[in-house]
């Protein structure tokens, strides 16, 4: 089998297209709310808007490291019952930093504005009314892409090999 070795310039260079596009994403997506606003000739809420991106945004980072522990994890050839244990185990840890990013970033621009302390459990409601499940959905996506483009290039090898040993 014919197996594809990451040099560590095509790591690092794969990690900032994922973050790239980690920031891409929301981009579009504010373009998008503004020009509902803008179609409707209404007030944008400028401060909507910012968490509007800063939540998309704020999972760039995490793009290559769920990518690289999935990969790990295929590598190692882990049975699915433990690559799912795995994968619940840090989409947790990843939700669970997001959240405190998101409790700091919240209590700044409220400490900058002159207002109160932003309460955590207010971040908790937030988690527990979607916010946890979007965030569980986005690592699963990003597990799953993983996943399609090992086989892909996987099924690509063995054909490779195939043809090589037909010839």
């Amino acid at each position: 089998m014919i197996r594809r070795v990451w040099t560590i310039r095509a790591v690092r260079r794969r990690d900032l297209w994922l973050i790239a596009a980690g920031l891409g994403m929301p981009v579009f997506q504010a373009l998008s709310y503004v020009a509902l606003y803008l179609s409707e000739r209404s007030a944008l809420p400028w401060g909507k808007l910012v968490w509007y991106v800063a939540g998309p945004a704020a999972w760039a980072p995490f793009y290559p490291l769920v990518v690289r522990w999935t990969e790990k994890d295929l590598a190692a050839g882990l049975t699915l019952r433990r690559q799912l244990l795995r994968h619940f185990a840090r989409a947790l840890l990843v939700t669970s930093a997001l959240s405190l990013f998101f409790y700091g970033l919240r209590n700044l621009t409220r400490l900058l504005s002159g207002g109160a302390h932003y309460p955590f459990r207010e971040i908790l409601d937030i988690e527990l009314a979607g916010g946890l499940l979007g965030d569980v959905i986005v690592y699963g996506a990003l597990v799953g892409g993983t996943m399609a483009a090992a086989a892909s290039r996987q099924l690509r090898a063995r054909e490779i090999e195939a043809s090589r040993l037909e010839a």
